[in-house]
């Protein structure tokens, strides 16, 4: 067994105990919210018969430890529940809202990282010019501004004041399911609005990845024999400063898709954060212990992607671990 695979199926291994965290988490946090499910299921009005019928067949009058065991064997077999908005199963709701909360995070994600990337590379290229005092300046306010404000800023200038981008929804009004175009046209602004603080992140990280390699003996060296600063910078440092910068790109996944909850529900865009803020006015305790658990999932596996490309691109992390 080569040390690449022993990794892998010990990283798998490792997600067994953890992502039994995030459902019993997931489970008690729903549990611990004020009031009856029962009654804020049926209404005020319900009779206290229907409510002992509703809460024996949701299983809420046997113990809590016994609750979980009959919600994670549900959950195992894909029963998620029934989503009270639409009348149907929470996972056929689900599975629309996350390709769209999908394509609004893989659209964040590379803007952050083309952005916050190649601006940090020339930051940290020319520390202490003009472009790095104000980039760096720019990144601090970006990581410092909450998404919902950003994403209400960014609507008031470009879409009321300026009319340049439509502020609502996927599709334009009369052209759901319309053509590339219009989607891009209305991706953008969510888009900024939620990757912007993983863009800063990036760009903390890259420009003094960037300023600490540029400093090495071997940049000296490539100067010497004549190679140009470009040359030196894209293709000698960037290929030292890769892992860390993929690396930390690719646990930006669970704060880019975290931060699109809130930007969807900003600009009604109709994925899995607009979904979980109406199911929580609506008290839809199904829908949201779904998002919660995917949402926590999400981070898990963010996570062990970035393990697997730190692993590919910078082998001496599986040498390190399991020797020469």
């Amino acid at each position: 067994m080569s040390k690449l695979t022993k990794f892998v199926l010990q990283r798998f291994l490792s997600l067994i105990p953890i992502l039994f965290a995030v459902s019993l988490f997931s489970f008690l946090l729903m549990r611990l919210v004020p009031g009856d499910t029962a009654v804020a299921l049926l209404g005020p009005r319900a009779t206290p018969e229907a409510l002992q019928m509703l809460r024996e067949h949701l299983g809420l009058n046997l113990p809590i430890h016994l609750q979980y065991l009959r919600w994670l064997n549900l959950y195992l077999h894909g029963d998620l529940g029934t989503c009270i908005m639409y009348g149907c199963p929470v996972s056929q709701v689900l599975v629309e809202r996350l390709f769209n909360s999908a394509i609004l995070t893989i659209a964040s994600l590379a803007m952050a990282v083309v952005i916050g990337g190649g601006v940090a590379m020339i930051a940290g290229a020319k520390r202490f010019s003009v472009f790095d005092r104000v980039s760096t300046l720019t990144a601090l306010f970006l990581i410092s501004a909450p998404t919902f404000w950003l994403g209400l800023m960014l609507m008031y200038i470009f879409s009321l004041k300026l009319r340049w981008l439509p502020a609502q929804g996927m599709y334009s009004v009369g052209r759901a399911g319309g053509g590339i175009a219009d989607l891009l046209r209305h991706l953008v602004l969510p888009a900024i609005a939620a990757g912007v603080n993983s863009l800063a992140t990036i760009f903390r990280l890259t420009r003094s990845q960037t300023y600490g390699v540029m400093g090495q003996g071997f940049i000296v060296a490539s100067r010497s024999r004549g190679l140009s600063e470009r040359s030196i910078l894209f293709r000698h440092a960037l290929r030292n400063m890769l892992p860390a910068v993929v690396n930390v790109s690719a646990m930006q996944i669970g704060y880019i898709f975290s931060g699109a909850l809130f930007a969807e529900v900003v600009f009604n865009w109709p994925g899995v954060g607009l979904l979980v803020y109406n199911s929580i006015l609506a008290r839809d305790y199904a829908v949201i212990q779904a998002v919660l658990l995917i949402v926590g999932s999400v981070f898990v596996f963010a996570n062990m992607l970035a393990d697997f490309i730190h692993a590919i691109v910078d082998p001496r992390t599986i040498r390190g671990r399991y020797g020469s």
